[in-house]
């Protein structure tokens, strides 16, 4: 009886770390090519839009559960939505090695929609120190309540690593 009740407890709290099951939401967005046209300022940070860097530096974060990610952010000044669907990869050689999805709002500081801090997770099969400076595209889609959607891409560089466990914290 009691052991049950542990593993119970131990099944709950190792679910906690994980979000909602939402693919169902979001379309299969595979896409490795930047836009022709930017439609929407692409950026990272963690707490706010922070532009890509010229040299498109983007840092590699290590978290609490053992994987690794980088932010991602969105500028939209036209954009009256309050709430869209943001997926964003970080592609190399045209494969994709991260990826984000998530339902985000808008952080309600200016007109226009603005959000960051999208988490796009560094895929199991690939390493920090495979990826990190290497030319890459970050690819992002938005797609409002709607249906329309808005494409941007940029020329990034994974640059190794910020470790959350060791109390640093990212850009």
């Amino acid at each position: 009886m009691a052991l049950n009740r542990i593993k119970s407890i131990m099944f709950l709290l190792a679910s906690l770390g994980c979000g909602p099951e939402t693919t169902g939401d979001f379309p299969d967005f595979k896409e490795c090519t930047l836009p022709e046209t930017q439609q929407f300022s692409l950026g990272t940070g963690a707490n706010e839009f922070v532009p890509i860097s010229e040299d498109g530096s983007v840092q590699l974060v290590a978290g609490f559960q053992g994987g690794y990610h980088i932010h991602a952010s969105v500028d939209l000044p036209d954009l009256a939505s309050r709430r869209v669907r943001l997926l964003v990869n970080l592609c190399q050689n045209g494969t994709v090695i991260a990826r984000g999805r998530d339902w985000v709002d808008d952080n309600g500081q200016r007109p226009g929609f603005q959000t960051s801090g999208l988490y796009v997770y560094v895929l199991h099969d690939y390493f920090p120190a495979n990826i990190a400076q290497v030319e890459s595209a970050m690819v992002a889609l938005v797609i409002t309540a709607d249906g329309t959607e808005y494409r941007a891409g940029s020329k990034v560089s994974p640059a190794c690593c910020v470790n959350l466990l060791n109390g640093e914290q990212p850009d």
